[in-house]
């Protein structure tokens, strides 16, 4: 049957696609080298089903989580992902990817395009979008249903969470760009899936009624696992074109990379000047931000509004939303810790991208600048939001942490500046970065502070995102572009 003519808008058509084959899907259930027992800086590695299709959209990591601590009780941070440490790949004996410091990379790009209020329920079940939220219920002991109740986990007494249930869903690197999204085990060989838990100082605290030193903290998961779905076909249409492409040219799978720098601390009215040597074939994005000197050494409180009280008047995020002007700043200071903090951040120190104060920064390769000059706090942020994807489109699919309220908020605890150096399309994975043709780029990056007597200190820390090709061939035989 004829369609309707191409000049016309999808919309009128009446094209029906079907595929060539019947296709079956199941699900599977992959067990690491350790279920249990799992501590900070701990290493796992998971298996991929051997000669199958499958679908890395559907990858799933799940855990039970539960706490520790000398003095002090802690908590899950914000976001499950915020556990991980390094995601590793490992194809048929050749590492392929590695991504070092993932959780801090993705507290930055998920607060900045995927974490806006619509997001809560969907991402609080199990992936800490809120991770004051406390919610229990007893078994029934008898024919009548028990009640659901509700408590919020940062006040004080709480007990450590026990075997709470977490999962992980999206991700970076690999296992969320790689194109085509169903990927042949079969021609790739023996696949793994690493990862490297993080350092126990993501933990935030709850927010003690005395000025306690907090020590010791730690975290255990338990029942550890990971799924995915398989894909079959009844015919081999599928299978025979598959071979004849790697007899051929090879299969390409596309993907994305990040490489990650960390730098000598920095008084901040002194700025930040840093290089960084990159090679690639494709540079797409480099981001930039800063750390708290102390996030590796320190243990503190929620950071939310009130984490400087005694913890009986504590905020979910959805409250703090709900009246913003109302949960502007520390809240009621009555101890000396997180002194200057609070707002809805509602995460650890480990995670506040500590940009408060910046009054510009900009970007150089090869001692080239890539902006017009040094940029201010607000360009700053149009150029991140642009280098996401925003486009300037307002209704899009993207969202900013819905406790983001004004530039203040973002520079003080999610500051990022991201440039994109591609063509952006999302239809297609392209290859559209800087090339460095076999040299080395040197990526230099500047900011500036206000305040000649600021002595803030923080961590520069830089992120590249690559474009990357695996071309596979008979034999097994990769190559990574």
């Amino acid at each position: 049957m004829t369609d309707v003519p191409s000049a016309y808008p999808k919309a009128l058509s009446y094209s029906i696609k079907e595929m060539a084959d019947k296709m079956s899907r199941v699900g599977v259930k992959m067990t690491p080298d350790r279920t249990t027992g799992i501590a900070p800086n701990d290493t796992i590695t998971f298996k991929l089903p051997n000669n199958s299709l499958v679908d890395m959209r559907s990858i799933n990591f799940l855990y039970k989580f539960s706490t520790s601590g000398t003095t002090g009780t802690f908590l899950h941070p914000r976001y499950s992902s915020s556990l991980l440490e390094r995601v590793s790949v490992i194809v048929n004996g050749q590492t392929i990817s590695i991504l070092p410091a993932y959780n801090y990379l993705y507290n930055i790009l998920m607060d900045l395009e995927g974490s806006s209020f619509d997001q809560l329920s969907k991402r609080n079940v199990c992936e800490f979008f809120d991770p004051s939220i406390k919610v229990t219920q007893t078994d029934p002991n008898s024919a009548t249903e028990t009640a659901l109740s509700g408590d919020n986990w940062t006040k004080s007494g709480q007990s450590a969470p026990s075997k709470i249930d977490g999962a992980i869903s999206n991700w970076l690197g690999f296992l969320g760009s790689c194109q085509p999204q169903i990927i042949d085990t079969g021609s790739l060989g023996d696949v793994f899936i690493q990862f490297q838990f993080a350092t126990p100082y993501v933990l935030p605290a709850t927010i003690n009624s005395t000025l306690q030193s907090l020590a010791g903290g730690s975290f255990t998961l338990d029942d550890v696992y990971m799924t995915c779905d398989v894909i079959s076909f009844e015919g081999n249409t599928y299978y025979n074109a598959l071979s004849s492409k790697l007899s051929g040219g090879g299969l390409n799978v596309g993907f994305y990379e990040y490489l990650n720098a960390r730098f000598a601390s920095v008084a901040k009215n002194t700025g930040i000047n840093v290089n960084w040597n990159v090679s690639a074939k494709s540079l797409d994005q480099i981001i930039g931000t800063a750390q708290r000197t102390d996030a590796t050494t320190t243990w503190s409180p929620m950071v939310v509004n009130g984490s400087r009280d005694v913890g009986t008047t504590v905020y979910t995020m959805a409250q703090i939303a709900s009246n913003p002007l109302s949960y502007v700043g520390e809240g009621t200071a009555t101890l000396s810790r997180n002194v200057g903090l609070g707002d809805g951040f509602m995460n650890s120190l480990y995670f506040i991208r500590s940009g408060g104060s910046v009054s510009g920064s900009r970007f150089s390769i090869n001692n080239r600048p890539l902006n017009y000059n040094y940029l201010s706090p607000k360009e700053i942020f149009l150029q991140t939001l642009q280098s996401l994807g925003y486009n300037q489109i307002d209704l899009g699919t993207n969202g900013l942490n819905l406790c983001i309220f004004s530039l203040l908020h973002f520079t003080k605890y999610y500051f990022a500046h991201i440039i994109d150096l591609t063509i952006q399309d999302s239809r297609d994975f392209w290859i559209s970065g800087m090339d460095s043709t076999g040299s080395t780029m040197t990526i230099t990056w500047e900011a500036t502070f206000s305040g000649s007597s600021n002595t803030t200190t923080c961590i520069p820390v830089l992120y590249a995102r690559l474009s990357k090709v695996l071309n596979i061939k008979s034999g097994r035989q990769l190559l990574v572009i």
